[in-house]
């Protein structure tokens, strides 16, 4: 829903929280309030607070890279409105995550996480008189229930950083008809949409007040499974990427190059069949990112290179090195990666489920749809047989991100609220 925008300072002293138990992009919604004056309390399970004692046990006991990954769960602005509840649970939610490779302990403890937490929350704002709570997808069921149970009042904005459960587990289920050797690559993700937590994630859903949705991938997910459109705020994330110089280039060999995991639900097997398949010299593909579905192995061609796993400072040589991003995800409501790419002047080439493709045009990329091999090595011919494309392409791609920040974010977010408590 696009809205004008509204005077903060002509509206009442909203008081909204966010919660999340975990942490997604909720630090940067909590920001985005922040700066607004209208954050009243971040709630969560695992924050990282020096004093307490049970963070002073795991400096004493972690290995320091799993120390760094704990104190990186802090945002100094944020210290002052943080509230936390089950720490305990929420840490051991985060090592089943590690440990657990069925996915079935961790989503329990997910589940008990997001029952056990969203009763407390929904008690305390009930009693402290919220007006908003801004909840996130799968972690809000057991905020909603507590708050209806007690008739409240309080509106509950869900936030959807992908698409609505029940069509991710669509897609799934499509594509392991199409593929039937990879359905254990899909073993942890099918345990997370089991029956019982597609229930539950239909009854957060249906009896969210609002939602926040980054793209319009996301809107037409929600719509499609009944939410009302009219109730769909659009929040889109910024990047505040550098932008570099664009350079021209001759484009004599053009290199591709994917950024992120190594797995099914990233289409990484239908970018690999349609690489695999091109043999022309002109044509490479890099891929940066760990392998966490074992896909490297189908590699059979040599102008694609497996880089791996390697720190975010330096993936910028490998965009350097590239001439396209590309992406062939099968759900992503949006891509900070995509973004990335975009600010190095690369043309975006990826599926129509992923919420990148809202800047796709002519002049910026090309899409594609979702599990097609075929389609992905079209449209990588097409770029190679009209190579000035490419040239045309960098020269306008980096001006997408000239409104992709997140002070406009902030901006959305504030008046998203502002609309919400009006209502």
């Amino acid at each position: 829903m696009k809205k004008d925008s509204i005077d903060i300072n002509e509206q009442a002293k909203i008081k909204v929280w966010v919660f999340h138990p975990m942490q997604q992009h909720s630090y940067k919604t909590a920001e985005a309030l922040l700066m607004n004056n209208l954050l009243d309390a971040y709630w969560t399970s695992v924050y990282y607070q020096p004093n307490r004692t049970i963070y002073k046990i795991l400096n004493l006991i972690l290995d320091k890279s799993n120390i760094k990954r704990m104190r990186s769960r802090r945002k100094e602005c944020l210290d002052s409105y943080v509230r936390t509840s089950s720490t305990l649970l929420g840490l051991l939610f985060i090592l089943s995550g590690k440990i657990d490779k069925s996915g079935k302990l961790s989503n329990y403890f997910q589940y008990a996480l997001s029952i056990q937490t969203g009763k407390k929350i929904a008690k305390c704002a009930i009693r402290e008189k919220v007006d908003i709570i801004i909840g996130y997808d799968t972690w809000s069921h057991g905020l909603i229930k507590e708050l209806k149970k007690n008739s409240s009042k309080i509106k509950v904005v869900v936030d959807y950083s992908s698409l609505y459960a029940e069509e991710i587990l669509q897609i799934i289920n499509k594509d392991i008809q199409n593929n039937t050797s990879i359905h254990v690559s899909y073993k942890k993700t099918l345990a997370k949409y089991a029956p019982k937590y597609i229930k539950a994630f239909c009854y957060e859903k249906n009896f969210a007040d609002y939602y926040l949705s980054p793209s319009s991938v996301v809107d037409n997910s929600l719509c499609n499974y009944g939410a009302d459109k009219q109730k769909i705020f659009r929040c889109t994330y910024g990047g505040n990427f550098e932008r570099t110089q664009v350079i021209d280039k001759n484009y004599t060999t053009v290199t591709f190059i994917y950024v992120g995991r190594m797995s099914c639900a990233k289409g990484v097997h239908y970018l690999l069949k349609a690489f695999n398949s091109i043999k022309r010299k002109d044509c490479k593909l890099i891929l940066v990112g760990p392998d966490t579905d074992n896909l490297a192995k189908k590699i059979t061609n040599p102008n694609i290179k497996y880089v791996g796993l390697v720190n975010h400072d330096e993936i910028p040589k490998y965009l350097l090195e590239a001439d396209v991003v590309i992406s062939a995800s099968l759900y992503d409501g949006f891509s900070l990666a995509i973004l990335e790419a975009a600010a190095y002047n690369l043309p975006i080439m990826c599926t129509k489920n992923i919420g990148a493709v809202d800047y796709v045009t002519k002049k910026t990329g090309l899409s594609f749809d979702i599990q097609s091999a075929e389609q992905i090595e079209n449209a990588v011919a097409y770029l190679l047989e009209n190579k000035q494309l490419i040239r045309d392409m960098s020269r306008n791609v980096g001006h997408i991100l000239d409104n992709l920040t997140w002070e406009n974010y902030a901006k959305e977010v504030q008046n998203a609220m502002c609309f919400i408590n009006e209502d």
